[in-house]
């Protein structure tokens, strides 16, 4: 498994922001510019939300062996569980925004809820 600090060895692109250096806890954030690609993912170690920010891109993605398709535009969010590889091919440059979240953050997150 990867974490979302070996991702761009992964998936290259332009990081245009992150909360490195933030003291953030469990949590996260990298902005990216992508142009088209096809990449495969190892499996992370941590949740993934992808909100898309900028552009528009035909987005095909296999996990576990089954491909989904989806237009995605700004506003639009992707979610990918850990522990599972997955595949990806995008057709259109876009700016992302990544949210990796540990699965100990969730726990604590769920535990002050109830």
């Amino acid at each position: 498994m990867i974490n979302h600090d070996q991702l761009p060895a992964w998936i290259p692109g332009k990081m245009v922001a992150s909360s490195e250096g933030l003291g953030w806890k469990g949590v996260s954030f990298r902005h990216y510019d992508y142009k088209p690609t096809t990449v495969d993912v190892p499996a992370m170690s941590e949740f993934l939300v992808i909100e898309y920010v900028s552009g528009h891109t035909r987005l095909d993605r296999n996990v576990e062996g089954q491909w989904k398709a989806s237009d995605c535009y700004p506003g639009d969010l992707t979610l990918l569980t850990r522990s599972r590889s997955s595949q990806w091919h995008w057709t259109g440059s876009v700016g992302v925004r990544h949210a990796y979240i540990t699965g100990d953050f969730l726990v604590d997150v769920a535990d002050e809820v109830l």
